[in-house]
Order: structure tokens, then sequence, then C-alpha cells
């Protein structure tokens, strides 16, 4: 398994060929072996309490050189957390088996892989392309605005965010890249 994190929000971690012990596939089949976490802390702050939230969307960029790549997306209905305490091992915080780790103990998803705490009522699901010569792929995707509306009330208590899984790797541009202006988004 792979876990990597960065301090804007996103978390996403992988199934590797050779699995470790204990930690099954659940109901996911070998082709989602990717997940991404992708939360807007404190996004309650950003917008006035008495808005209207009518639309939304959210734009991804992706790199992407291999093959085109079916990227499926829902909203989270339970509390992730990515945080590593002292000497913790990576494995026992978010990940494939567990949703956080609570300051005592590590919290499972549902099931492994976590898709079994989205939402039922709304998936997205897009394609990313691959043709070899432009490796950056950006993706418009627009959000339930009732969803992103319940990431905002009661400070944010309910902001759980979106997972994206996909049958291959991919690389999220931009989230590091964003401080860069001289980068590819400048």
């Amino acid at each position: 398994m792979r876990l990597r994190y960065f301090p804007n929000g996103i978390t996403y971690w992988g199934w590797q060929a050779s699995p470790i012990s204990g930690l099954g596939l659940g109901d996911e089949s070998q082709d989602t072996k990717c997940r991404t976490l992708l939360r807007f802390d404190d996004a309650h702050r950003y917008v006035p309490p008495t808005a209207v939230v009518t639309a939304a969307e959210l734009s991804v960029t992706f790199v992407n050189w291999n093959q085109p790549l079916l990227v499926q997306a829902c909203y989270l209905t339970r509390l992730w957390r990515h945080q590593l305490m002292g000497s913790e091992d990576r494995f026992s915080s978010t990940g494939w088996a567990y949703s956080q780790w609570n300051g005592t103990a590590s919290v499972p998803w549902s099931a492994p892989g976590g898709w079994a705490d989205c939402s039922p009522n709304i998936n997205i699901s897009f394609v990313v392309p691959a043709n070899g010569i432009n490796g950056y792929w950006t993706q418009t995707i627009p959000l339930d605005p009732g969803m992103v509306s319940s990431w905002l009330t009661a400070n944010g208590s309910a902001n759980y965010g979106l997972m994206f899984r996909c049958g291959g790797w991919l690389l999220w541009a931009g989230a590091l890249w964003a401080e860069d202006r001289d980068g590819p988004y400048s």
C-alpha cells in the first residue's frame, strides 16, 4: 500500500500487487486500486452563512501518459483524517483499512478501501484521457449543490469531502505546483 499526504487536503493511497497481510480488498476488485481523498477544510469560514449554494464545480488536473482511465468519485459520509502521532506507523492512520487514528486506536472503514462509506445517492465518473503526447488533463467536475451546502453547515461538521478511485495510477497535478507561479498553472 502506498500512502501520501499533502497539507492541502489531499490524501491518497493504493493497493500494491503484493498484498500486506490482513488487508484484503473486501468487495473491491483488483481493478480499483487507487484512492484519493479530497476535503476543503474550513470551507465554511469562506462562504457567508446566509449564502445559498446553487452550483458548484471542481477542476482538477491529472498527469496521465499511459492509457485512458475511468475515475469514479463519491461524497463520503464519515469522518476521515490523516494524522501521524509520534512514532505511529503510517498504515495505522488513513489508508486502505482505516479512516483515521482517533488518538488511541485505528478506526476502520466500513469495508476495506472506504468505498462503502460513500453516499449511495450521488456518484461521479469520468475518463482521464491519454495519448502519449500531452500528459496533463484537466477535468471540470460538476458537484451536487446540496452536498456542497452540507459541507458548510454546523461549522463544517459534515464536511467529509470526496473519495476518488481508479484502476491505475494517476498523478494529481496542481496541488503541489499551485504555489509555483513559474509552473504549469501560472
